[in-house]
């Protein structure tokens, strides 16, 4: 089962979540991930980001009708960030889709190193979004120069920086 903490902008957005969480489920294979409302020209936006590969999702121009079926709107938009990527083949998709059901939505954990890399992936978007060369890019290819910048969250003493996108490669393969 996968968690999806969703942030307090976006549980207020769409139709209210449970405050409890049961304890005992643990967390996924894959890891678990944060979810967060942003605005950009008026629009609403959506970010996912995975809380053990620091590998995000970026869903632009969400409605709130496309609320009611998050779950499969995310993975969808999440296989074909993979594979835009190159972490998986599109006959991969099957397997991601088995690790992530069900999905489970919950209030936000207060992850405070995934909600400071969401922070900082959202103002990298903003910042693309806004260059003239950038501009008219797909977001598909935006949130993939995202992935494939280094960073530093979640990465321990050996390993000190890495790409969220070689991160999630290692975690999908190392469950195949």
């Amino acid at each position: 089962m996968t968690k999806i903490y969703c942030s307090k902008k976006l549980n207020e957005l769409m139709i209210k979540i449970p405050n409890f969480l049961d304890e005992r489920i643990g967390c996924s294979e894959i890891g678990d991930w944060n979810a967060h409302l942003f605005f950009f020209n008026r629009a609403k936006n959506l970010i996912f980001v995975n809380n053990k590969s620091f590998y995000c999702v970026i869903i632009e121009n969400v409605k709130k009708s496309d609320l009611k079926n998050l779950d499969n709107l995310f993975l969808t938009h999440l296989i074909d960030q993979l594979t835009v990527d190159n972490v998986i083949e599109r006959n991969q998709a099957q397997i991601i889709i088995q690790k992530h059901q069900p999905i489970m939505f919950c209030p936000t954990n207060n992850n405070k190193r995934v909600i400071g890399t969401m922070n900082h992936y959202i103002f990298n978007y903003e910042v693309y979004r806004n260059h003239p060369v950038w501009f008219d890019t797909n977001v598909r290819k935006l949130n993939s120069l995202i992935n494939d910048s280094i960073t530093r969250a979640g990465r321990n003493e050996k390993r000190k920086y890495g790409r969220p996108s070689e991160e999630m490669k290692l975690l999908i393969y190392s469950l195949i």
